[in-house]
């Protein structure tokens, strides 16, 4: 799992890197909150399963602070920009999952 969680790491980072959209196949198009919010819940499903043992608290921090971290690196890319929508996104998706998704739905 943990394996599956940094190799997403890198593709979520290197996909808020790209210049331009249009040069990626058509699944990536499909809307930028949308991408946001299912690649950040994708995250916290793959970190929560490789690690266990941190808290969900501690998962939460860690994943929204990756999401601040891209916006701060978008901030300073010429053809990116900083979003605070997005970031507000990515903290939904991981929050979603971490204080609903995971306490009444996977939780025994």
């Amino acid at each position: 799992m943990k394996i599956l969680f940094y190799t997403a790491l890198i593709v979520i980072f290197i996909l808020a890197v790209v210049p331009n959209y249009n040069y990626l196949p058509d699944v990536f198009s499909i809307s930028d909150l949308l991408n946001h919010f299912m690649a950040f819940f994708m995250l916290s499903i793959l970190f929560d399963s490789a690690y266990r043992s941190l808290r969900p608290m501690n998962k939460m921090i860690i994943l929204f602070s990756y999401g601040l971290f891209i916006e701060i690196v978008q901030y300073f890319v010429p053809y990116r920009d900083f979003s605070f929508i997005d970031l507000s996104i990515d903290g939904l998706a991981v929050s979603l999952y971490f204080l609903i998704v995971k306490r009444f739905v996977v939780s025994p």
